[in-house]
């Protein structure tokens, strides 16, 4: 693909005795002598927009959850390659653009320069720069927000557009030091280069090329951030049910029992109702996007790491914004463990289709027995990683010295065994009672002898101190958490089966 300049000494060639000294220059010429039709058509042909596909590091970085996007480029590779992972571009080219919702968890894409299927909007040439401000005072004055309200981050940019450097000098003439700050991912910069981004108020994030090039390296820049963003965008604190905020608070490393359910907001009743406790029954923890306090600006940024973090995600694909949370599952590669739902007589279409699906009634108030035994069915193939993987947590984090990690693991673990040896007691079970009010309760001391009963309410509190605060938990105390918990897991198990726990 060829850069700025290459476009300018391209169309410079074309041009009789015409003295190359910068693309501006030589497109606005061009202009002049040939027209602006034929400027737009060699444009075309050159940045070959019928032909050209993403690269590796456009698929890199539209996997990343920004959810506006500010480009100069003219063709047509980011859209393309959002489409390639279904998730929903909403391209701005004209200022009317700016009032239509987009959707909770789409990208805007402000074209800010136009793009070569909009030629009257195209801004390549000297007039077209010179005219900009005062033509599109609405697309100036939302990228000047932007830039007052986010932090900038430039990728695979000059800062040599006049338009954009005036708008930043406003800003900048405005605020002083109370500007935001800007930064610039350059791949293997040289000092000069370093020097001009920083003495236009942009501090530089030099990369160094891993060998393979500029397109390689940013694309390992950009899953590095995408990895980085789903460790750190959630706060557990902004959490509203505690059995999510316990998983959100253990390490990556820890499998997940979170279930994300991505379901329309008139349909949050029923599935909490009917779909929650078949869940809960295998082991997984359900969550909604409506149990975050604190989503913060940028919703889809919350939803990517949701779903990172998720071990399973449900999504109901009757609504738009379900479907754009069904492309962030399969963007991140979690098919396998995703699960479509459709109304009964929607058709399968290439969003939805390459995963598990299930059908369910048009009227949820109808008979539904069948549709939550599917789901039964489905939850109990997805919890098989589970119940081999998790009981092992809390011993191998007590031995990597993660004390905090392997009390809240063990304790989990403990309360889950609790409430499945309960779960044939419909009255207590069917709400979701805390491990506290469980402890209250006359069956635990029945289930693990009355003995029991206070060590794990103070074991509970200690869990709960982990979660909830920053204070370090000393390895005494956690290993005889681990231990205490694993034997009284033991303890139940024989009520039922083997054991599956293991101790330090």
């Amino acid at each position: 693909m060829p850069l700025w300049d290459d476009l300018g000494q391209a169309l410079a060639q074309e041009m009789r005795n015409y003295p190359y000294s910068t693309p501006l220059d030589a497109l606005s010429g061009f202009e002049h002598e040939f027209s602006r039709p034929r400027l737009v058509e060699r444009l075309g042909e050159l940045l070959q927009v019928r032909d050209a596909q993403p690269g590796n590091a456009h698929g890199a970085f539209c996997s990343l959850p920004f959810d506006v996007v500010c480009t100069t480029n003219l063709e047509f590779l980011l859209e393309r390659q959002y489409m390639l992972l279904g998730r929903y571009c909403w391209p701005v080219i004209d200022e009317d653009q700016l009032a239509v919702s987009r959707g909770r968890t789409a990208v805007t894409l402000l074209k800010l320069h136009g793009d070569v299927h909009h030629p009257g909007r195209l801004v390549v040439t000297e007039s077209d720069y010179d005219g900009f401000l005062d033509r599109y005072p609405l697309l100036a004055t939302y990228l000047s927000s932007l830039l007052i309200t986010r932090t900038a981050v430039f990728v695979g940019y000059s800062l040599n557009d006049p338009d954009l450097r005036q708008m930043r000098q406003v800003i900048a003439d405005r605020l002083g030091k109370g500007r935001r700050a800007a930064y610039a991912i350059l791949v293997a910069p040289n000092p000069p280069e370093i020097a001009r981004f920083e003495r236009r108020g942009v501090k530089v994030v030099a990369i160094p090329d891993n060998g393979g090039g500029y397109g390689p390296t940013l694309a390992e820049v950009f899953h590095a951030l995408s990895s980085y963003w789903n460790r750190h965008v959630l706060d557990p604190d902004d959490i509203v049910e505690e059995e999510v905020r316990q998983e959100l608070t253990l390490p990556n490393t820890v499998p997940s029992r979170i279930c994300f359910f991505s379901v329309p907001h008139d349909l949050q009743s029923f599935y909490r109702a009917h779909a929650f406790p078949v869940a809960e029954s295998h082991g997984l923890v359900p969550m909604t996007v409506e149990d975050i306090v604190a989503r913060g600006d940028n919703i889809a940024a919350t939803i990517g790491a949701l779903i990172s973090r998720a071990h399973a995600v449900v999504v109901d694909a009757s609504s738009g914004f379900t479907i754009q949370e069904l492309a962030i599952a399969r963007a991140q590669g979690k098919t396998r463990r995703t699960l479509v739902i459709l109304p009964a007589g929607q058709r399968v279409t290439s969003e939805t289709a390459g995963t598990k699906r299930l059908e369910r009634p048009e009227d949820v108030h109808v008979d539904h027995s069948r549709f939550v035994s599917e789901l039964a069915a489905w939850f109990s193939e997805v919890g098989v990683g589970l119940a081999t993987s998790r009981p092992r947590e809390p011993v191998r984090l007590l031995n990597q010295g993660e004390f905090r990690a392997a009390v809240i693991s063990a304790i989990t673990l403990l309360e889950a065994a609790i409430r499945r040896t309960l779960s044939d007691r419909r009255a207590l079970f069917s709400e979701r009672i805390s491990l506290g009010s469980l402890l209250r309760g006359e069956l635990i001391a029945e289930l693990v002898g009355p003995e029991y009963v206070s060590r794990v309410d103070e074991w509970r509190r200690v869990r709960n101190r982990a979660v909830h605060t920053t204070e370090p938990v000393d390895a005494g105390v956690a290993t005889e958490i681990v231990n205490g918990a694993a034997e009284l897991i033991d303890r139940l198990a024989d009520r039922d089966g083997p054991r599956t726990t293991t101790r330090e």
